[in-house]
């Protein structure tokens, strides 16, 4: 990531937007949940639709900033505060590694607003690309960029180029479990999928002191990656996936992270990869944002002399979660397009992860939410 302009941004803006942001997460998940796996990026998604943020007006800005839930914070806040969150969050050693990278690509031959680029390279690191987009080899530069910035785990954001700008976030999440699961522990065991039938999974074990809270509706666990930075938070529902899912906002999980205490237990959780791409565009209107996809947006901030709006908004993920830790990644592309001491239960838990459950990986720090999923079987 480009150097910015780091701003200490207040506790209390960081916290307002990791909620904000949290908020998003749940209500976007349940816009994509399907019978299949799905995992997002939240903070990805958010990012690349902030710094597309600091070129609209009017109602497009106003239905981008309610979507997002950050209504009631000031674009420069917001701005301030990703300045400064985003440098501090990212380390890379040989046991975590947490990498972000944005970058814009525009077509040469339209005179976009550099005020627009400016901000977005000042607050965001923002790399600017200057290419040829009628060009087949721009999306070769495109994708190779995509390529670097998640370790060759995304290799490819886009097929072809649709309009004339790309605003740009990529995450690339790699650490150890502070605790990892025994290898020769892992053995093929049954998992029983929302309709009902059975398959098999290659099912980890381990046993452990952990952050667990037990609630009528679910169990969840918080293990710790090294570094002391980031953890993955698994929820496990008792009875099914969706009635969890659509409770779940910004206060019920601060609530149920919040109610974590440390307690012995025996966990059992599926080693799996999870792909997930698609456009956004769909799922953001649903949830409230429809006059930045429509020719009359407000974008003048980027370009004045014709109507400008977003086409697009593609997001990619991966994700391996394994005995020694989990490795992920996302990219999220904004296309614009010009037109015309712990106490101990008496008993150990057991925590058995057999069946669809929602997963998280978080940033301590912050509470904010990097990746979040569902596994709903392979």
């Amino acid at each position: 990531m480009q150097t910015v302009a780091r701003q200490n941004a207040e506790e209390a803006d960081i916290v307002a937007i990791a909620n904000a942001g949290n908020d998003f997460a749940f209500r976007l998940l349940r816009q994509l949940r399907s019978p299949s796996s799905v995992c997002i990026s939240p903070a990805s998604i958010s990012v690349a639709l902030q710094m597309t943020m600091n070129g609209a007006g009017g109602d497009t800005l106003s239905e981008m900033r309610t979507t997002l839930g950050v209504a009631d914070i000031p674009i420069d806040r917001l701005n301030r505060v990703n300045a400064d969150v985003w440098p501090r969050l990212a380390e890379s050693s040989d046991d975590f590694q947490l990498r972000v990278a944005n970058a814009i690509f525009i077509d040469s031959s339209v005179p976009f607003e550099q005020a627009f680029l400016d901000m977005n390279a000042m607050y965001y690191g923002a790399e600017l690309q200057s290419l040829e987009f009628k060009n087949p080899a721009a999306v070769v530069d495109i994708n190779d960029w995509a390529n670097k910035a998640t370790n060759g785990k995304i290799p490819k954001i886009v097929d072809d180029l649709q309009g004339q700008m790309l605003l740009c976030n990529a995450i690339y999440f790699n650490a150890k479990w502070v605790s990892e699961f025994e290898e020769d522990g892992t053995r093929d065991r049954p998992f029983t999928s929302l309709d009902g039938s059975k398959r098999t999974v290659h099912m980890m074990y381990r046993m452990g002191t952990v952050p667990y809270v037990e609630t009528p509706e679910v169990q969840a666990i918080r293990m710790a990656y090294k570094g002391g930075k980031s953890s993955m938070v698994v929820v496990l529902p008792k009875g099914e996936i969706g009635p969890v899912l659509e409770r779940l906002d910004a206060k019920s999980w601060q609530d149920l992270c919040g109610s974590l205490k440390p307690a012995l237990g025996h966990i059992n959780l599926p080693k799996f990869t999870t792909r997930f791409e698609g456009d956004l565009k769909p799922a953001l209107q649903s949830m409230g944002m429809n006059r930045p996809f429509e020719v009359t947006a407000d974008f003048r901030a980027i370009y004045k002399l014709d109507p400008i709006f977003i086409n697009r908004v593609i997001h990619k993920t991966f994700i391996d979660v394994a005995e020694k830790g989990t490795e992920a990644a996302a990219v999220t592309a904004v296309e614009m397009k010009v037109g015309s001491a712990p106490m101990e239960p008496e008993r150990p838990f057991q925590f058995n992860a057999d069946r669809p459950f929602l997963y998280a990986i978080v940033d301590d720090e912050t509470g904010l939410i990097l990746f979040l999923g569902t596994f709903m079987g392979p």
